[in-house]
């Protein structure tokens, strides 16, 4: 996978992780959505994909297989947060949502000492090489709610 990208409006070349042109100034995308449309990454999902469309077919799913893909062309993008987080943000045009390492490295908030601090950044790491700090997590759903380990309100975010 290439770890750089082309701006759309000098041309010139720069790292995924940075999310602006240094030559130019012009804002992008994060480099998740970037590292997500690589042909190699398109090719290796679309080979998932009929992998997946083959086992079910063996299986006699495929009725189960293109509801699931029906209710998938419905379902949105949530994240959970906390009652206090919701209150927060809803109230202020000035309240910005922070990530978790940005939330560590302002400092607002402490890290638990759970062995899950060590292994998310671990993974986030290798999953977001050089950009885990932007990365903003939610769930995909059905129904419109969220995951509720991470707070009793669900933020529907918008498509783009």
């Amino acid at each position: 996978m290439s770890t750089s990208r082309s701006c759309s409006d000098c041309r010139n070349s720069f790292h995924l992780s940075q999310p602006q042109c240094p030559h130019c100034g012009r804002p992008g995308l994060y480099g998740n959505v970037y590292a997500a449309e690589a042909a190699d990454e398109f090719n290796a999902l679309e080979q998932r994909y009929e992998s997946a469309k083959r086992d079910a077919a063996a299986r006699g799913a495929e009725t189960a297989l293109g509801n699931f893909e029906a209710a998938l062309s419905n379902s949105q993008a949530v994240i959970a947060r906390p009652v206090s987080e919701v209150l927060r943000l809803s109230t202020s045009d000035n309240e910005l949502y922070a990530t978790y390492y940005q939330l560590l490295n302002f400092p607002l908030r402490l890290p638990t000492g759970e062995t899950w601090d060590v292994l998310r950044a671990s993974a986030d790491s290798a999953l977001f090489p050089n950009y885990k700090e932007e990365i903003r997590f939610g769930a995909l759903s059905l129904d419109g709610l969220g995951i509720s380990n991470y707070g009793e309100c669900f933020i529907i975010l918008e498509p783009i």
